[in-house]
């Protein structure tokens, strides 16, 4: 039991690790640079799958997908909560809905 625990405990800190990377601070881009428009479409919708490499793929695409279109940074965390519901379906944007949209 305490192996299955540090495994998950594991995992957990490496997507905590990934979205600090991409999405903790603001993408500094030089001046005169000009970014091309992130694809949305490429990150497709996550649906709940129980699998780690689902979460972990689904979750890479997504704050890529912001870093490059500058939802970076702590005063950009509404617009990176409510946006990421347009990436999730099924059972996803079910928790989603209960648990972070209508929090009671």
């Amino acid at each position: 039991m305490e192996t299955v625990e540090h495994h998950c405990d594991h995992m957990h800190e490496c997507l905590l690790c990934l979205i600090r990377e991409h999405v903790s601070v603001c993408l500094s881009i030089p001046d005169g640079t000009k970014l091309r428009q992130a694809e949305h479409s490429a990150v497709g919708k996550y649906d709940g799958s129980a699998k780690f490499g689902d979460l972990e793929k689904w979750l890479t695409d997504l704050v890529v997908v912001f870093e490059v279109s500058m939802y970076g940074g702590p005063d950009r965390d509404k617009e990176q909560v409510l946006s990421t519901h347009e990436f999730l379906d099924g059972e996803a944007q079910n928790w989603y809905r209960c648990h972070v949209v209508s929090v009671h």
